[in-house]
């Protein structure tokens, strides 16, 4: 009976072996492919006001978009988003900022939330080919890329929300909302246009309030801002400098265009602040 079990034995011995032998590629291997998706991405925890900077500098210089579908990567809820979006309107509205003669522009009251969608800001110099990465950071993230070291803001990388709300006479206007700070980075603001009536240009009072709100709302030093600056027919630079004296540019513009789709057509006017990645 033991010569039997002889042959049996030594069989399982060689396959244990050969296990044993193949663990360690197997194991590695899986390291590999879970690594592959993870490369590009780490995990930052911004708490500082330069972290607030460092992202409006973001969204005035313009972001590529990667979206994300995972709850892992932020802080809020979609809901919470809503939330934080409806209290960034309240803001806007108490610290008077407002165009067209229109003080309730941004009141709460006008607009009824319809969406807030996820995403992933990169800086336009960071990598240029997101395809199958698996991004799953907590409140942000920084890309590490080699051609992005002679500049750190290339490399950016923030997740922030889209959060779109509708008014009653066919308006929309978008925020970009931060999902560390919960703090309006950006709006795209579009209005029916009467046939015949003209777009919007800015008075100084339009400038000086907005220079006011930047500097109340995201809680920089008026001393660290220089004059607005007109840019273009029409929209001004709002410059300042950061905490690392590096020049930053907000920029609020006003335009006319054809807006087509979505049930509504025909001429309209656009406000837009910080709006390069909408």
């Amino acid at each position: 009976m033991s010569h039997r079990r002889t042959p049996l034995l030594i069989l399982l011995a060689c396959l244990l072996t050969a296990a044993g032998f193949s663990l360690p590629w197997a194991v590695s291997a899986w390291q590999d492919r879970q690594t592959a998706d993870q490369v590009a991405l780490y995990e930052t925890t911004p708490l500082a006001q330069a972290d607030l900077v460092a992202h409006l500098k973001l969204a005035a210089n313009g972001y590529h978009t990667v979206a994300l579908s995972q709850a892992s990567a932020a802080y809020l809820s979609e809901s919470q988003a809503g939330e934080a979006a409806q209290a960034a309107l309240q803001a806007m509205h108490e610290k008077g900022l407002f165009f067209f003669g229109q003080e309730d522009l941004f009141s709460p009251d006008r607009w009824t939330l319809s969406g807030a969608l996820l995403f992933l800001a990169v800086g336009d110099g960071a990598l240029s080919s997101y395809d199958g990465v698996a991004a799953t950071p907590q409140r942000a993230v920084q890309l590490r890329d080699s051609d992005a070291d002679s500049d750190p803001d290339a490399g950016a990388a923030v997740v922030l929300w889209q959060c779109t709300f509708h008014g009653s006479q066919g308006e929309r206007l978008e925020l970009i909302l931060d999902d560390t700070f919960r703090k309006m980075l950006a709006f795209d603001y579009r209005a029916p246009l009467l046939y015949g009536e003209r777009a919007f240009s800015f008075s100084m009072e339009d400038v000086q309030r907005m220079t006011a709100f930047c500097q109340s709302y995201y809680a920089i030093d008026p001393e660290q801002f220089a004059q607005p600056a007109s840019h273009g027919s029409l929209g001004y630079r709002f410059p300042f400098l950061d905490s690392q004296g590096e020049a930053v540019n907000l920029h609020l513009t006003s335009d006319r265009t054809y807006l087509d789709g979505a049930g509504s057509e025909g001429d309209c006017l656009v406000l837009s602040f910080n709006a390069r990645g909408l």
